[in-house]
């Protein structure tokens, strides 16, 4: 039966009566779930993917500790996925995978009194909150604090919105390391934007009006923003880490030798990369398979060999030799001289460099780094790109500024990015093993 076929009539043609009944669990973590289902459903293309695997790795932090059933919530989660989706195999997949992800770190709902949920409500002073988590009250209303008086205690609202931090975030560029929060939250029973926010800006509280909008609103006095701060906090109970790393290359991982590139590190799934936020369609471009079958690295193999056919071995040889060169010059923290193709317009240039760029993803001639671009951005990538070959295009047939060519040369002697471009007088950076500090002279 085909895959399609299979899950279509498995999870979206069932009989009603043979659906699980309604799920059983903590009210708070059952509320995790239907919000996780209402964001796979709606979530946008190019969206999903992303989405499905959070979403399905919060609930199963819920199921690990024993709050949901993981039947229920599977069958939950996969009914809202496959209810979005033109690959129903591939969603399934990312639904499971996120769940035993969540599973492996468990995660508690906060502990909240029982209350009316009004903004005023009186109740027995014998309810004293014995634990840091039962200071605050998180409903539909929003965010409330508990305030003892004369009379009992009293709830205070604080905003009129909930918010928790789902997950931490460390994402490492090769030089240091930093943390931010992954935030969500809800208004009146509508989810609010998913933010990203640096650990070290959180105590101002600065996302709520530039992401939330008008709309979400901290109570006054001014004191209330730290304790909504707090509140968070407390409702964030306990909050997975992931690690992030931030640039492609050769890599020492828990005491391994890994490679990164967009997707991940071959051979190693659970490492997870980000490149410029994921939103750098050239940097994105750094995409390789993380698990090959033999016969697939033979066909590789093969492949890559076969381009020292497409030109003449003086120019083949070296750009066959430039990926695999950039990495082993970065183990000896040796610089690795720019390379350069000279040759009239027409004969092929920018053809065999994005070639040779295509051993470490999937380019072509469109949408290259280029003398256009400002020295800023290009120094942000090469760093970024660490000791994998950067490719930077000059088709416009323009000369290019001498603090651009000066820039890349010296900035390439440093950073053991391989550089490959192309000048107004058909000078393509990349097969001539010209070494950069003799090229910078050229440019004083």
């Amino acid at each position: 039966m085909e895959a399609d076929a299979f899950f279509s009539k498995r999870y979206r043609n069932q009989n009603p009566k043979k659906a699980p009944s309604p799920v059983q669990g903590h009210p708070y973590a059952q509320k995790v779930l239907a919000s996780a289902c209402r964001k796979i459903r709606t979530a946008s293309d190019g969206q999903r993917h992303k989405t499905r695997l959070d979403q399905a790795r919060l609930v199963g932090g819920y199921v690990g500790a024993g709050h949901l059933q993981e039947g229920e919530v599977e069958f939950h989660l996969l009914e809202a996925a496959l209810g979005n989706t033109d690959d129903p195999k591939g969603a399934k997949q990312t639904i499971l995978d996120g769940l035993k992800h969540g599973i492996a770190s468990p995660l508690s709902p906060p502990q909240k009194p029982q209350s009316d949920n009004s903004q005023q409500a009186v109740v027995n002073r014998s309810q004293t909150p014995n634990s840091e988590s039962e200071l605050y009250l998180f409903s539909e209303d929003g965010t409330a604090r508990w305030k003892e008086t004369h009379n009992g205690r009293i709830l205070i609202p604080v905003a009129n919105f909930t918010a928790q931090i789902v997950e931490e975030l460390e994402f490492d560029d090769g030089e240091e390391s930093s943390l931010h929060y992954k935030i969500q939250g809800e208004l009146r029973g509508h989810s609010l934007p998913e933010v990203q926010v640096p650990a070290r800006q959180f105590d101002s509280l600065c996302f709520v009006a530039e992401k939330y909008g008008s709309q979400a609103q901290i109570s006054p006095p001014s004191t209330n923003r730290e304790y909504l701060r707090h509140a968070i906090q407390v409702n964030s109970g306990e909050v997975a880490r992931t690690k992030m790393f931030t640039h492609t290359g050769l890599r020492v991982v828990d005491g391994k030798n890994v490679y990164l590139t967009s997707t991940g590190a071959l051979d190693q799934e659970e490492i997870k990369v980000q490149l410029d936020g994921g939103q750098n369609l050239k940097l994105q471009r750094y995409s390789l398979p993380l698990k090959s079958s033999p016969s697939e690295i033979k066909a590789g193999i093969e492949a890559s060999l076969n381009f020292l056919k497409a030109a003449h071995s003086k120019v083949s040889i070296p750009l066959w030799l430039a990926p695999f060169d950039a990495v082993l010059m970065s183990l000896l923290e040796e610089p690795f001289a720019s390379l350069f193709i000279l040759g009239p317009s027409g004969s092929h240039k920018t053809t065999l460099a994005v070639l040779a760029q295509c051993h470490l993803g999937n380019f072509s001639t469109n949408n290259l780094h280029s003398f256009n671009d400002t020295a800023n951005s290009l120094e942000k990538a090469a760093f970024i790109l660490k000791d994998a070959p950067m490719l930077v295009n000059d088709k416009v047939h323009f000369t290019p500024p001498k603090t651009n060519l000066k820039f890349i040369i010296s900035f390439s002697d440093f950073c053991g990015t391989l550089f490959f471009s192309f000048s107004s007088a058909d000078l393509i950076t990349d097969c001539g093993c010209i070494t950069n500090s003799a090229k910078a002279d050229q440019f004083s």
